[in-house]
């Protein structure tokens, strides 16, 4: 009840601007901040769990929150920070879902909790809150999805092969099941044992087909495509994994039969920058919409990369003062951002090699398949392979002992015991010699590369295969067998770029684990080149942002020096227009009688001497744009207005009898035409001016 109280008085500076509470009424939002609780944890606590049941909405309110996700191979990573005014897991507030991450305070930390439990049962008392939260949000959490989903991964298919693959089966059970119809007429004496027997058999074909058909699955989701084949007689199963950025082309095949364009299926062949990194999908229900999808959401992704990349320069530019973005609310709070990044904390040691380190910290049990080094993640081969490769061994130092005990009742033990030590001797050799070549037979999985190690004893074989992982196209799991599948091992082969042949470790232990391991670093070294570029981009826009800064500011101050000057310069006022340049105006032209130009003569130097103002440089005038309700100073009686061109013997006005210039325009109105020109009397010559041309004949 005290955490309740607690939570009202964040009601208008957090509840408020949550996205999901900001356009309720006010009856429903006093409900919904009645319900919030405030919760308090120590630093290390546990705020969410990985693998524990979403229970609903967290808001930081004060402290600091970390995010971190472990994988299947038992890598812990951390993705992110929760800041203060940052919410997560708001997806749960939807629906029942696994959470994929931990969330763990990293200091002492206050969070305001909204409980799925408690927005149902809202919803019955205010339907408002029961429509807006009834809807089906986006599949986010991994496990409820398919097994291997990774943090925040949204699903956007899940299906099977078209339904007329496993229609076209139909008649192989519908047979089975006419030859013990058959058989049964024939055989009149035992015909219902073969009617019954008939009935199960094609029960069983019929749940088979259905087996197969439901266990080749595709999922595609804001990240990759993802190919499941199981085939059960033949203990074979096969995961493909293909990164939506990797995908270079798709085409549709429709199979030349008119059934295809009746039932809508066909083959969808996804194309990478090498064959064997290709996927094809056959018999896929409407193909077509299949590869808008694939191809809306690969665009999908480059734009919000691309939008990530501006919003993070437009925030440094705001930082430097510029102008900022406006596309985002800034009165609304954010989602926690959860960066997919692996940071390297580890220096680099160039005077020791992955191999020396591997064979330094390599355990001595072979049912330790992974271990971790500084270098990265260690996958050796599976134990069965080191039982059998060391078999021989054991068989020489049965022998030893087999040869000890029957040399005893024969009294010739000496032999015995002789023979027993070189079998021993030879037996040993061999487990060195087996063992040590299982051992040195790995793959080494880092942020950066691949590496494929196959080292024999006594220098028989030393083959160092690098590959870098920004050339995996995609990882393909396999297991071929009912003893791979009982033992969990199986192949791994990698498609490059730009390679016709893959990449293959065999007999690997969890070859779906060591899959999801290799894609996962891949996808986290797409993220850290994404934010290197970024980071890039926005160094080069803050340089670019403080470079005109500086230079504008020595502008700005000019400009504001010499703003009262030009005013006072300007003798025709009009409000509201671009003010005028520091340029030199001339005098309209007059006509005389022989309708020659005229131009009038500048004034009289006065006798006192006349201050004239300083040229200002030719530059914009960065001051800020006039109002109309701003005054402006008065122009100089001693100044002659640039528009009104004077004659020599006009005597100047003085500042009383000064006339007065017209008032200027209001808002919106046109401004007063200007004065008419002045113009001199046509029985006055110019002495300076030439004689008038000959009259005509």
């Amino acid at each position: 009840m005290r955490g309740r109280l607690m939570a009202q008085a964040y009601a208008d500076s957090i509840i408020r601007r949550i996205p999901q509470f900001n356009h309720l009424p006010q009856r429903e939002f006093q409900a919904i901040v009645q319900t919030f609780e405030l919760r308090h944890y120590n630093a290390g606590e546990l705020i969410v769990q990985q693998n524990a049941n979403s229970m609903g909405l967290y808001v930081i309110v004060r402290g600091q929150a970390a995010i971190f996700y472990s994988a299947p191979s038992g890598i812990t990573q951390q993705f992110g920070t929760v800041e203060v005014g940052e919410y997560i897991d708001d997806e749960a507030l939807f629906y029942a879902g696994v959470e994929t991450a931990s969330l763990q305070a990293t200091m002492p930390t206050d969070a305001l909790f909204l409980s799925r439990d408690a927005v149902q049962r809202l919803g019955t008392y205010h339907p408002l809150i029961g429509q807006q939260f009834s809807g089906v949000a986006p599949v986010a959490a991994g496990q409820a999805a398919f097994a291997g989903q990774r943090p925040n991964e949204l699903v956007l298919l899940k299906t099977h092969r078209h339904v007329w693959a496993l229609l076209r089966w139909l008649p192989i059970p519908a047979i089975v099941f006419a030859i013990f119809v058959a058989i049964a007429f024939a055989l009149r004496e035992v015909a219902a044992f073969f009617l019954i027997g008939g009935f199960f058999a094609t029960l069983g074909l019929l749940y088979y087909i259905f087996l197969e058909w439901q266990n080749d699955e595709i999922i595609i989701t804001d990240q990759r495509v993802i190919q499941i084949r199981r085939t059960i007689l033949a203990f074979r199963r096969s995961f493909n994994e293909l990164s939506l950025d990797s995908i270079q082309e798709t085409q549709v095949h429709m199979p030349a039969n008119p059934l295809a364009y009746t039932l809508g299926y066909g083959t969808l062949e996804l194309k990478t920058a090498g064959a064997a990194g290709n996927v094809s999908l056959a018999m896929m229900p409407k193909p077509e919409k299949v590869e808008d999808l694939i191809v809306d959401q690969y665009q999908q992704r480059k734009t919000e990369n691309l939008y990530a990349g501006a919003d993070a320069m437009w925030d440094s530019a705001q930082e430097m003062g510029g102008a900022g973005h406006a596309h985002n609310d800034p009165n609304l709070l954010q989602r926690a951002r959860v960066p997919r990044t692996i940071r390297l904390t580890e220096e680099n040691d160039f005077d020791d090699t992955p191999e020396a380190e591997v064979a330094r910290r390599m355990p001595f049990s072979p049912f330790v398949s992974t271990f971790m080094v500084e270098e990265g993640v260690v996958f050796r081969k599976h134990w069965s392979l080191w039982f059998g490769m060391v078999t021989p061994a054991f068989m020489f130092f049965g022998a030893a002992l087999a040869v000890f005990i029957i040399s005893l009742p024969l009294n010739i033990a000496v032999i015995g015991m002789a023979a027993g030590i070189v079998l021993l001797i030879c037996g040993l050799g061999v487990y060195w010699f087996r063992d040590l070549d299982w051992r040195n037979d790995y793959m080494l999985v880092n942020d950066s590369m691949i590496l494929f190690v196959h080292q024999r004893p006594l220098w028989l074989q030393n083959e160092r295969d690098l590959v870098l992982l920004s050339q995996v196209d995609n990882v393909i799991a396999e297991q071929n067998g009912i003893t791979p599948q009982l033992l969990d091992y199986g192949n791994i082969r990698l498609s490059l770029v730009g390679a016709d042949e893959h990449k293959e470790f065999f007999k690997i232990p969890r070859p779906r684990v060591v899959q999801e391991h290799i894609m996962l670093r891949k996808a986290h070294m797409r993220q850290m080149l994404d934010q290197a570029r970024q980071d890039s981009q926005r160094n080069i826009l803050t340089e670019f942002v403080a470079a005109y800064q500086m230079h504008q500011q020595p502008q700005q101050q000019y400009g504001q020096q010499n703003n009262q000057q030009n005013y006072n310069q300007q003798g025709y006022d009009q409000q509201g227009y671009n003010q005028p340049n520091n340029q030199q105006t001339y005098p309209q032209q007059g006509y005389n009688q022989y309708n020659q130009p005229t131009y009038p003569q500048q004034p009289q130097q006065s006798s006192q001497p006349q201050q004239q103002p300083p040229l200002a440089p030719q530059q914009p005038n960065l001051s800020p744009p006039r109002q109309y309700n701003e005054q402006r100073p008065p122009a100089s009686s001693n100044t002659p207005s640039p528009l009104i061109p004077r004659r020599d013997d006009q005597p100047a006005q003085s500042a009383d009898n000064e006339a007065t210039l017209p008032p200027p325009p209001m808002p919106g109105k046109s401004a007063p035409p200007p004065p008419p020109q002045s113009r001199r009397d046509d029985d006055q010559l110019d002495e300076n001016l030439p004689p008038p041309p000959p009259m005509p004949r």
